[in-house]
């Protein structure tokens, strides 16, 4: 993960409009760096409910993201509420109203379904059109004396390919502890759950704070080894209310 300074909390936010299973940010995007108009895919998102996730068709202030969001002085700006817009663009994540302070962090205990959204890198702009829609995302808990095989959960990547928002089904839970302090071990394997392992990362973790904004436009991570010349470096994902 890019660090940055402490005075500027950085997470790799995905982009908060249009469907990102079809494209993806070329690098690690800070949050107040979203990419430019041209980056994004022409998909719409939105036209369904994530999983878990509330559809309120009010949202309350304060509020930073979701088209429910009214855009105010405090979040103009931020992500998907354009300053000259009455509402925040419809949340890549689903959510219709992402309520609290666009600077607010998630706190460490909450808990979240871990839902996959794509894989990137390599020069492949289009996971679903490739053979990684046959892909497998596995994540556990980081642990150092944890036996190969130990408390995997593995979310097929043809999920969010059959989603129009890009969103799988089936989660894995974490805390934003997990995410942020104790990381996550990812393997990416091939085919099936127990295939080939085509990249990897051991203890992920966003070091300093993910923002709430993240429950918006989705989170990645980015720096996975390749292990077969399959030229995958990034794993993004969402997550939602259990």
């Amino acid at each position: 993960m890019t660090s940055r300074p402490a005075s500027i909390v950085a997470v790799s936010l995905i982009v908060a409009i249009g469907c990102h299973r079809r494209k993806h940010p070329p690098a690690p995007v800070p949050f107040n760096e979203l990419p430019s108009a041209a980056e994004r895919p022409s998909t719409p998102v939105g036209t369904q409910p994530a999983p878990g996730m509330p559809t309120e068709a009010t949202c309350g202030v304060p509020c930073c993201g979701g088209s429910a969001c009214t855009v105010t002085v405090d979040n103009s700006g931020h992500g998907g509420c354009a300053t000259d817009a009455g509402s925040c663009n419809a949340c890549q994540s689903g959510l219709a109203c992402l309520e609290g302070t666009c600077n607010a962090l998630l706190a460490p205990a909450e808990v979240w379904n871990l839902r996959a959204s794509y894989i990137g890198g390599g020069g492949v702009p289009d996971m679903c059109a490739s053979s990684r829609r046959d892909a497998w995302a596995c994540v556990r808990r980081a642990a150092l004396d944890a036996a190969p095989s130990e408390n995997w959960t593995c979310l097929p990547m043809s999920e969010p390919c059959a989603s129009t928002n890009a969103h799988g089904t089936t989660a894995v839970a974490v805390t934003t502890h997990d995410i942020t302090v104790g990381g996550l071990d990812i393997e990416i394997r091939d085919q099936r759950p127990d295939g080939p392992v085509l990249a990897e990362r051991r203890g992920a973790r966003y070091t300093t704070g993910i923002l709430r904004q993240g429950l918006c436009s989705g989170l990645k991570f980015d720096k996975l080894r390749d292990t077969a010349g399959s030229g995958i470096s990034v794993f993004a994902y969402f997550l939602d209310s259990p």
